[in-house]
């Protein structure tokens, strides 16, 4: 099964696909799927052909809740994603946008851009979040090598009392 799949993949040429044992082969009923989380996508075979579509980027947790006045310094750490040898060599993108709740300008809240530090990307956002909105703070950077990685994680403004 893998060797077709992987057939398949390279477009039957003598060019191969690696297939790694940790990838994800599911059987819905209307076909198969299979995700590759370490490779950052995932291949549904529909009735119609194959599709290739890209994991959403990964959640890696929540920062402490701010206060609406609150300046904070927002830093997501890269280094579980890195592969030996890699390291950081640029951000691509930084964002903030409401997850829950509404808040129209949560991107104004950013201040300067981000910047890499070891396998980190710091950037400062605040104040004048909005109490009661959970927002969604996304990094996208580059490795030396070349690559493309994307993390976001939550941070909640807590609501006035």
């Amino acid at each position: 099964m893998l060797l077709a799949l992987q057939s398949l993949l390279s477009g039957g040429s003598s060019a191969r696909v690696p297939v790694s044992p940790t990838w994800l082969l599911a059987a819905p009923p209307r076909g198969f799927g299979l995700a590759a989380p370490s490779r950052g996508f995932t291949l549904f075979a529909a009735a119609r052909g194959f599709v290739l579509k890209a994991l959403a980027m990964p959640l890696i947790g929540d920062f402490p809740t701010v206060d609406p006045l609150e300046r904070v310094p927002l830093s997501i750490d890269f280094a579980a994603q890195l592969p030996t040898g890699d390291s950081l060599a640029a951000v691509i993108s930084v964002s903030l946008a409401a997850f829950e709740g509404t808040d129209g300008a949560a991107a104004a809240l950013l201040s300067g851009s981000g910047t890499v530090s070891g396998t980190k990307v710091s950037q400062f956002a605040g104040p004048g979040w909005i109490a009661g909105v959970v927002y969604r703070f996304s990094v996208t950077a580059t490795t030396t090598s070349g690559a493309t990685l994307s993390l976001y994680a939550h941070i909640a403004c807590a609501p006035v009392n």
